[in-house]
């Protein structure tokens, strides 16, 4: 079965790319602009989400967002990747109780690898 994968960013290019890249690689993609919250999250039962820290379009961080997911029982599971520029990405990522992170800029061989790892654990 295909797996699922939720691309939460405010950056529309970045967003096309990511899109393309993990399509390519057999990924059913969801992209959004925005963190909404987490019932819109779960209705797109996703198996990864990877989610920018800065999002301008959201009332909320990516950072926030996540604690929010790993707080739910109903979410907590769900694997998320953070991927930012900020120079506080590492502290960002231990505080939320993110997955994985990515520092931009990143090649996307290693998001690929990122990626599969997050999927296969």
């Amino acid at each position: 079965m295909q797996k699922r994968i939720l691309i939460i960013d405010d950056d529309e290019d970045s967003l096309h790319l990511l899109n393309l890249a993990l399509k390519r690689d057999g990924y059913i993609v969801f992209t959004s602009n925005s963190c909404g919250n987490i019932n819109d999250i779960k209705a797109v039962s996703p198996d990864l989400v990877v989610l920018d820290i800065n999002i301008n379009t959201s009332g909320e961080n990516g950072d926030v967002m996540c604690r929010k997911l790993k707080e739910n029982i109903r979410t907590q599971h769900l694997p998320v990747l953070l991927f930012s520029g900020a120079l506080d990405l590492k502290e960002r990522f231990l505080r939320c109780g993110a997955d994985g992170y990515l520092e931009k800029p990143f090649e996307l061989n290693e998001l690929r690898f990122k990626v599969k790892a997050q999927l296969a654990g």
